[in-house]
């Protein structure tokens, strides 16, 4: 659970990380995992899961969004109940068995892809980071790792298949219908980047309350944040009035 401190720290943490390691960062600030590099080396599915509970105990396992429909450009209002669609409670396996894959080109292995797996391809363009991808995740049964060149279209989506099988409640999707053109839409349901949205727009609220109650009463910013939420509101009313 992140309080007031650990909430800043993990905000400050992941302002300045790349995008795909801000989950990990914030469930290592919530106490979830005792380092950061322990986050970015396990499966997908299971940061993931550890950021639902994050996000389930800070804000509750409701949430809602826009999706644009890609065919007219409609937004529709989404909700989503992390508990519900079995993102939140799911338990963290950090050993996913990989699955063996029969393809055209032979029997392959498709491991879990990590954070870390997306870090090292972030910034390359689509057709490098596709390749580098099947790499880290797809291998021979005698562990030498399978390049895209060695496999057809229909082997690739084998192991793309797979591979979304592995990441489990990183691969959650919602399936919505647009009213305005009736078109089918599957939006995918990144709960890392929720929860850092979420905390991203609670971080300059707290910083706010801090500078009211500090500029009000002289008090440190250790003082206010050890405060609980419900005190600060009081004070903050007090001041206000």
């Amino acid at each position: 659970m992140l309080d007031a401190r650990s909430l800043l720290r993990g905000w400050e943490a992941a302002a300045g990380s790349p995008p795909a390691a801000r989950g990990a960062v914030l469930v290592h600030h919530a106490g979830a995992a005792a380092d950061v590099a322990d986050v970015l080396d396990l499966p997908l599915g299971d940061v993931a899961a550890l950021a639902a509970e994050v996000y389930a105990d800070m804000f509750g396992p409701a949430v809602a969004g826009l999706v644009p429909c890609p065919e007219c450009g409609e937004l529709l209002e989404a909700q989503i109940d992390l508990s519900e669609a079995g993102i939140s409670g799911a338990q963290p396996t950090r050993d996913v068995a990989p699955l063996g894959v029969r393809t055209g080109a032979g029997e392959l292995v498709v491991s879990a892809l990590t954070v870390r797996d997306l870090l090292a391809v972030r910034g390359l363009p689509e057709q490098q980071a596709v390749p580098a991808l099947v790499s880290a995740c797809a291998s021979w049964p005698d562990g030498r790792p399978v390049t895209p060149d060695q496999l057809g279209d229909g082997d690739l989506a084998l192991v793309d298949t797979a591979a979304r099988q592995l990441a489990g409640a990183a691969a959650v999707t919602l399936s919505m219908n647009c009213p305005a053109c009736g078109s089918d839409i599957r939006a995918g349901v990144d709960v890392a980047a929720l929860l850092w949205q979420r905390i991203d727009a609670a971080a300059p609220r707290l910083l706010s309350e801090v500078a009211t109650l500090a500029g009000a009463y002289g008090w440190s910013e250790d003082s206010v944040l050890a405060m609980s939420a419900r005190r600060r509101r009081s004070y903050l009313a007090l001041v206000g009035s």
